[in-house]
């Protein structure tokens, strides 16, 4: 990993292991002609107490996948989350996929996220019933800045560097 091009522009990476995540950073950072970056965390890390490096800014977009997020890791994930978020325009999409938080989880994960100032412009997550809830949907808009949709491929365009704006009738 150490011998990536500084010219890079786009990174797709999957990290197996939260861990994996604390010697990428300084050579993230590193990239600064990166206009792409898509980071899948399949595992949290024990802790994030330790992270003092965020994920970095980018000229287009920045993804964050969380995969397989549980109940009694929330806190966790939300310190992550805050930790890793680049500084100057948050995450592009904020990715929670295979989970199933209850109602209660995700408010939690939602109040979490405003509370340590984590901005997004899409937060995707896997079930309807998520993204139907007013709460929910008030706390993305309001706290985070931004909107709340279903995980699906669809209504994103990973071709040319675009997410299409989700529609008005969507937002209601």
């Amino acid at each position: 990993m150490n011998r990536l091009p500084l010219t890079l522009e786009e990174l797709y990476l999957t990290l197996a292991k939260g861990e994996q995540i604390r010697p990428l950073l300084p050579i993230l950072q590193s990239l600064t002609q990166l206009k792409w970056l898509h980071v899948v965390c399949m595992e949290l890390p024990d802790t994030s107490e330790d992270i003092t490096t965020s994920l970095p800014d980018t000229e287009i977009w920045v993804i964050f996948r969380l995969s397989g997020l549980a109940e009694e890791e929330i806190d966790r994930a939300c310190q992550l989350v805050a930790k890793l978020q680049p500084k100057s325009k948050g995450y592009y999409v904020l990715r929670i996929t295979e989970t199933s938080l209850s109602k209660e989880g995700w408010e939690l994960l939602l109040e979490g996220f405003v509370r340590l100032g984590v901005r997004v412009t899409v937060l995707t997550v896997p079930e309807v019933p998520a993204t139907e809830d007013p709460k929910l949907k008030t706390l993305c808009r309001e706290g985070l800045g931004g909107y709340l949709r279903r995980d699906s491929i669809n209504w994103m365009s990973m071709g040319n560097g675009t997410i299409r704006k989700p529609d008005e009738e969507e937002e209601n």
